[in-house]
């Protein structure tokens, strides 16, 4: 029996194209779930000669054949930018979900759930998630935090809001190495 679902990392993604292509009449439908967009800070173009990188791999992802009962389906969680969605061919549907309800009901369930306030250590993750937190209820106070690269330094520092003596969950609309987040810790 063929898997229903395959978790994979881009690596992958020639492997599955390959098995699908060799076998593509035999499966009723097919589900790939990318658990993140890997070329999703490259979304526009700053200079002229700069590859737009995520428009690539949504363009080699689009020619996923057609399952028997129709377009392979792609599932991505929390997407960099939601805009990316239009990326991709009619032939694959992106399907874009988020962890942020997962969340959300765990913080809700948290003992010492009063305590608890909600960092954003730079713009693009306030821009991206805050509406979203805000949908299910202004329970949580914010801190919003902004971001300065100086080379491979990073700088945040707190913008609006209060951190000290909180539990603090930090969100963060991407993560690369990590280094936003130490230094927002």
């Amino acid at each position: 029996m063929l898997p229903r679902y395959i978790v994979c990392t881009m690596y992958y993604i020639i492997i599955i194209t390959f098995f699908v292509l060799s076998i593509r009449y035999f499966i009723r439908s097919f589900r790939v779930i990318l658990p993140f967009f890997p070329t999703g800070t490259m979304e526009r173009v700053d200079y002229e000669g700069q590859i737009v990188t995520a428009k690539s791999l949504s363009q080699m992802l689009s020619v996923i054949p057609i399952a028997a009962r129709g377009p392979t389906q792609l599932i991505m969680f929390d997407i960099h930018a939601l805009q990316e969605r239009f990326y991709f061919s009619e032939q694959v549907i992106p399907r874009l979900l988020s962890a942020v309800p997962l969340l959300i009901r765990r913080l809700k369930e948290h003992p010492n759930r009063s305590n608890i306030h909600i960092v954003y250590p730079d713009e693009g993750a306030f821009t991206r998630f805050h509406t979203i937190m805000e949908a299910h209820g202004k329970e949580w106070p914010i801190v919003k935090c902004t971001k300065v690269r100086r080379g491979e330094e990073r700088i945040v520092t707190i913008k609006e809001g209060e951190a000290s003596g909180h539990h603090l969950v930090i969100i963060d609309d991407l993560i690369q190495t990590g280094g936003t987040l130490m230094e927002c810790a």
